[in-house]
């Protein structure tokens, strides 16, 4: 595990960093979700644990994570 997040944290260019981005706020969000089932005995779906990822990411690129919108998809326009 160590010798994986020392070369993740080895990035250089914007992809790999928004890369590494996701997959840090994926990982946040499962320890978010672990801890409401097991502290507020409350549960999302998958599917609405993906939306919510999903969100959040956008909500990080409108804030000014500029690496983070090079992998994230825009959202449907409809």
């Amino acid at each position: 595990m160590e010798g994986w997040f020392l070369q993740l944290s080895r990035v250089n260019t914007g992809a790999e960093k928004g890369i590494q981005t996701i997959i840090l706020l994926t990982l946040w969000f499962v320890w978010k979700e672990q801890n409401n089932r097991i502290f507020q005995s409350t549960q999302r779906t998958v599917r609405r644990l993906l939306a919510d990822l999903q969100d959040e990411a956008r909500v990080w690129c409108l804030a000014g994570a500029k690496d983070l919108s090079l992998p994230v998809a825009p959202p449907d326009r409809e």
